[in-house]
């Protein structure tokens, strides 16, 4: 049986996506979960741990993350750098003009 975290990432066609390592003292990590094989190997012994993954798609970005304190602090520090990360992947992409497109295009239901 999967868990929240697995569930998080299978249920989701991500277009990018980051596992987050982290330690005590803040350090972290941000591991790229896209294809291809993943090093981690660098963090071990080091005292980080996993914290959690962060995802990006259909112009909205989630994160699921481990269930402690300190794990919830790393993971919002790490958002920060994960959303630089999108925002130059979709300026490369050309995803940015798209993504603004579908923003425009929303309904708007606010009351006048």
């Amino acid at each position: 049986m999967m868990d929240a975290i697995e569930q998080f990432l299978w249920k989701t066609k991500f277009t990018l996506a980051a596992g987050v390592l982290g330690r005590a003292d803040g350090a972290f990590a941000l591991i790229d979960l896209g294809p291809g094989e993943m090093d981690v190997s660098m963090y071990t012994g080091r005292g980080f741990t996993f914290c959690g993954v962060l995802g990006f798609a259909d112009g909205q970005c989630s994160v699921k993350s481990e269930p402690t304190m300190e794990a919830m602090g790393v993971m919002a520090a790490a958002a920060l750098q994960f959303a630089e990360v999108v925002a130059a992947r979709l300026k490369n992409d050309g995803g940015a003009l798209e993504w603004l497109k579908r923003l425009a295009d929303l309904p708007d239901h606010r009351d006048n």
